[in-house]
Formats: C-alpha cells, structure tokens, sequence
C-alpha cells in the first residue's frame, strides 16, 4: 500500500472512521435495537452461512475436489460480483464526503485504498460467512492441507473480484468524466450482471456435461483463462501435480497480487480530480432536451398506471414519483442490475437445457423469478440524495399518508418493473397462445401482491430519502436467495395447475388479487400514519 503511494495511517484513520458511521444508529429514538446496522451485518454473516449449507446440500454427490471447490469458487465469485455491481459500487463513487475529505492533505491512492479496504472488508465478512460450510465440509472430506488452502483461495478469489470489478469501473473514469461516467456506470453494471448470470448458468454445464454419471473433471488448457479454476487449482495444488494445475494454482496468487499493484498504483492515480468531476453536471442543453423527451412518455404512463392499478387518489403522487425516479441515480444505480436479474434469469435457466420442449415446460413456472426486482423494489425505491424530502409529501393538499407509499411503488413499478416483465413475457405467448394471458396475470399479481407485503413490512422511509449505507452491501444476495425458496415452489404449483387444466390457475390468481386488495385497502392504510412515520424518519 505504502508504495503504491497511499498513506498507510491515512488509510486506517478513514477506514475507521467509515466503519464508525457504518455502525452509528440510524434512529437513535428507536427503542428496537435489532436495527442496529451491526445487529444487520451479523444477520447477514448468518444467512450467508445458511446459503452455505444449501450448497453442501446441492453438490454433496461430487467426489471430485476439484469439481466441487471450482463449483464453490463460481458461486463465490457470482455471489461477490452481485454483491459489487448492486450495493457496493456506491461506495467506492460515493461523493457526499467529497467537500469534508478533498480539502485535506489526503492524496488519490490514499482515498482510493481507503474507499477499496471498507469494501473489501464487507466482502471478506460475507464470503468467509458464506464459506464457512464448505470450509468445514472439505477439511473433513479432503483433508486438512487441502481445507487450509481452500480457506486461503476464499481470499484470494474475493481479492480478486473486487479489484477486477474496481479496475473495469476505475478504468471508465480515465476515458469519460461528469455525468457521462454516471450514466455508463449504470450500463456496465447491467453488462456486467448478464454477462454474469449467463457464465453462472452455462460454465457448470460445460465443465462436466456428465453431471449425473461421474460428477468428474477433465481439465484443459482453456482452464488458464477461468478464474474459478485458478482457485480451485490452488486449492488442490497438493493433491495433482499436473502442469495445468500447477499453472492455475500460480495464477490464483500472481493475478489478485498483480491487480492490487496495478490499480493501487496506475488506476487510483488522479482519483481526487474524478471524484471532483463526478459532481459536475452537464450543460443546459441536455437537460432541455431530457425535459423535452419526458412529455412523451405520458401516454405509456397512462397504460401501466392502468395496469397496476392506480387510483385518482393516488394519480399526482404517482405521477410525481414517475418524474422523480428517472433523476434519481443513486436509485436507478442499485436498481438497474436487480432488473437485469429478473430479465435474464427465466430465459438463460429455461434455455440452458438445449432441449426446446423441455424449454415449454421451464418456462412457465421460471417466469416467477421476475419477483427477483419487484420484491427488492421497495427497500430499493427508499435510497436517494433527497433526505428531507418529506416537507414535499406534507404541504400536498388531501393526501393519506398511506396513499404516498402506495403510489411511490407503483410508480415505480409501473416504469421499471412492467417494461420488463412485458419482455420476459413474449415468449410463453409463442409457446401457449392467447391462454398465456391467464398465466401472465396470476404471476403479475403475484408480482404486486409480494411487492406490497415487501412494502408493509419494511421502515416507512420516503421515496429517495436514504443514504446506502456499507452495512446492507449483503442484503442483496440474501433476500435473492430468500426469494428463490419462495418462488420456485409456487412456480411449479403453477405449472401443475396449468397442466391439470387452465382454468385451475385461477385458484392462485384469485387468492393473490384477494390478499393484494386487503392489503391496499386496509392493511397498509392502518399501518401507515404520520406519527408512525416521523418516529421512524427521527422527525418531532
């Protein structure tokens, strides 16, 4: 670090004080210390530890070291990945500290490696958490050597996907600047995260086309270029000689180490000045014609709000918040990479089995993962730059308190979320006809009806009002993962009902739009009152 050009000392002191502010109560008057950001980080250590198991529980058939640390590694590194691209790359371009750090004698590598260690720890907190299980289960099974150098590889593969992920975005910095470095941050991470799922879906298949016979691997020359069998040769570095693993088990400790001088010394160079020019805003011009652009979205507007239902009561706050979202780039940044999720994950999973028929059959009750963005919404539609936007809601004329977060999420869920689900839909309307609309309305009620409990359930922040803090860089994956269980189940249900008879799909259909009217009718209307939520926004 030191000769990269960071001030060891500076370094810690900020790490520090970013780990101390991490910790701080959020709502000091809250009697429930359960959500104290630490209390939060050692829930997620918990529930990492649990996606942990699960994956001892799915590949326990695997004799093959080999095969099952490289399977460990793609999930770590995917895991760690989503984590990066959703949450964490907040932090590393986080400018509000910009006018109180700047201003000191702090050069760029040091602010850089200091932004980079508060991530990495984090990161090194959940994936230790996550591989805590196979840790444990491969030192019994493989040996003690080999469970040691499998713990040292979970360092090295985290090292290695943080500053991989903060070498592609730093190296975006270099050649765009102001807005323009916003705006394809925002796209690289939506590249980034199909390009991620695709590889989680398709690399496994390809290594072993044998899964249900011999779970065994022939490695290759190509391995050289998997980062996930760097690690897992590294790990099994003891156990074969071979000239390839030899090879890989090199490249697992050259690479991360490489990477660290590399950005450490080139690409932090100037981080100072980038940081400065992130706070820039465009000329006039764009804005005129942005604002321009935005009057002709009225009429879409006018369809979706009709598809998720939005009252006269609630069409100014709806149309207030539609406006809002699409300025609001903290928001769109955790958002953009969710969405990706839901679009890619039905097809690549229904697709990857090469057999069209079987495809048919996956792909009805895989539509269920489109939850994956509209369950995470909510919690997601709360962070922004406005923290005291609440006066905004107050000074509206007759407005219930209930009916503004009613409208803030389907505001939003109109713009992002029904985009998006309309194009994972297409397809089961090649593959069943005009009797996909049954199908399609049952899973989007569905959608709703998780989204609103999501809503009910969760602080009563406004729209765009909350900082992201580095303590719920891991909520992400668990709550994706959380989602899973929960939709896989309902999704086959559906299928079974669907083959049985179609009309049978209207049994969920009925019971999620009942549940989904309780909820807006009453549920949240008695939850939700302005006494409820200045308490929780620390507001007397």
């Amino acid at each position: 670090m030191e000769k990269n050009g960071a001030n060891f000392n500076q370094v810690a002191q900020l790490v520090t004080l970013k780990l101390t502010l991490d910790n701080r109560r959020k709502l000091p008057n809250n009697r429930n210390k359960s959500n104290a950001p630490k209390n939060s980080i050692f829930r997620q250590s918990i529930g990492y530890i649990v996606i942990g198991a699960f994956l001892i529980l799915s590949t326990f058939r695997i004799e093959d070291p080999y095969f099952f640390i490289i399977i460990s590694h793609l999930m770590l590194m995917v895991m760690n990945a989503m984590t990066l691209l959703a949450e964490y790359s907040v932090s590393l371009f986080d400018t509000r500290d910009n006018n109180l750090v700047l201003p000191l004698p702090v050069n760029s590598q040091t602010i850089g490696w200091a932004r980079v260690t508060h991530i990495l720890l984090y990161l090194l907190l959940l994936s230790f958490s996550m591989m805590l299980p196979g840790t444990v289960y491969v030192l019994i099974k493989f040996g003690s050597i080999t469970g040691i150098l499998f713990f040292l590889s979970i360092f090295l593969s985290t090292l290695f996907t943080l500053f991989f992920t903060v070498f592609i975005y730093l190296a975006l910095m270099k050649v765009t600047s102001g807005e323009k470095v916003k705006d394809a941050t925002m796209y690289l991470q939506v590249f980034l995260t199909v390009g991620i799922m695709i590889s989680y879906q398709i690399l496994p298949r390809y290594l072993n086309s044998n899964a249900g016979e011999s779970l065994l691997i022939t490695k290759h020359w190509f391995f050289m270029v998997i980062p996930p069998a760097w690690f897992a040769s590294f790990s099994t570095v003891n156990l074969q000689f071979d000239p390839i693993n030899l090879t890989c088990a090199a490249l697992a400790i050259a690479i991360p180490v490489f990477g660290i001088a590399r950005v450490g010394k080139k690409i932090f160079y100037g981080f100072n000045q980038n940081l400065q020019k992130l706070d820039t805003i465009s000329a006039g011009k764009t804005k005129l014609k942005k604002q321009g652009r935005s009057t002709k979205t009225s009429a879409w507007m006018q369809f979706t709000s009709l598809i998720v239902g939005v009252k006269k009561s609630e069409a100014p706050l709806f149309k207030l918040i539609w406006k809002l979202s699409g300025r609001e780039r903290l928001f769109k940044q955790s958002l953009l990479p969710i969405l990706s999720y839901a679009a890619i994950m039905p097809i690549i999973i229904s697709y990857t089995s090469g057999n069209f028929s079987s495809i048919e059959k996956k792909y009805l009750p895989f539509l269920y993962f489109t939850i994956m963005s509209s369950s995470l919404l909510p919690s997601i539609l709360s962070i922004g730059n406005n923290k005291n936007s609440d006066w905004l809601f107050k000074i509206l004329p007759y407005v219930l308190p209930h009916n503004i977060f009613k409208a803030s999420l389907k505001a939003t869920l109109a713009k992002f979320f029904v985009p998006v689900f309309i194009l994972v839909s297409i397809p089961l309307f090649y593959f069943q006809g005009a009797s996909a609309i049954l199908d399609l309305t049952c899973i989007f009620l569905f959608n709703l009806m998780i989204a609103s409990f999501t809503l009910y359930y969760q602080a009563p922040h406004f729209a765009f009002s909350q900082e992201k803090a580095a303590t719920q860089g891991g909520k992400t994956g668990l709550k994706m993962f959380l989602i899973i269980l929960i939709a896989l189940p309902l999704g086959f249900l559906h299928s079974f009902l669907h083959n049985q008879n179609i009309f049978l799909v209207l049994i969920p259909t009925v019971v999620y739009g009942t549940l989904l009217y309780f909820m807006n009718k009453h549920w949240l209307k008695k939850r939700y009152n302005w006494k409820y939520i200045n308490l929780t926004n620390n507001q007397f």
